[in-house]
């Protein structure tokens, strides 16, 4: 994500290279940069900023002091439409992958061997898409790129 208004958009994490971009502690966003940084030409290195929480992220591109920040795309999505014409998005989901590779997912971890959580959690899923409340939350924050149920 960018600032509104800023020329910049990246097809690859490649392109990053030059740019002052924050990402998250212990991230992958973090790992992924860390990782393309090594391939950027000289002179041309990204310059890294790690904070430890979204919310200093967000407050580093409010105030100007980075060009680009590499969230989780839920985040993103939530933070455009919450400040309109204040950021964009600067790039489709990048992930450190060739393209046509698997990307990065959000998702829910359980114990292994925990079947009543994971039961219980698989009925809460259901009933929320079977009633219709999954697509209206999607729809309401426009993330309907990240429905599970078109996830390849």
């Amino acid at each position: 994500m960018v600032r509104g208004g800023s020329p910049l958009y990246f097809t690859d994490e490649g392109q990053v290279c030059g740019h002052n971009v924050a990402a998250l502690a212990g991230s992958v966003e973090e790992a992924d940069l860390k990782k393309y940084n090594a391939t950027c030409p000289p002179g041309r290195a990204m310059d890294i900023r790690v904070f430890p929480t979204n919310p200093e992220i967000l407050e580093q591109i409010r105030k100007g002091s980075v060009e680009v920040v590499f969230l989780d795309w839920g985040l993103v999505a939530v933070t455009i439409q919450k400040e309109p014409g204040q950021f964009q998005v600067a790039s489709p989901v990048l992930t450190g992958e060739a393209p046509g590779q698997p990307r990065h997912r959000d998702g829910i971890v359980v114990r292994k061997g925990d079947t009543a959580m994971l039961s219980g959690l698989q009925q809460a899923l259901a009933a929320v898409i079977q009633n219709g409340a999954y697509q209206r939350l999607l729809a309401k924050y426009g993330l309907q790129d990240g429905d599970i149920r078109t996830a390849k």
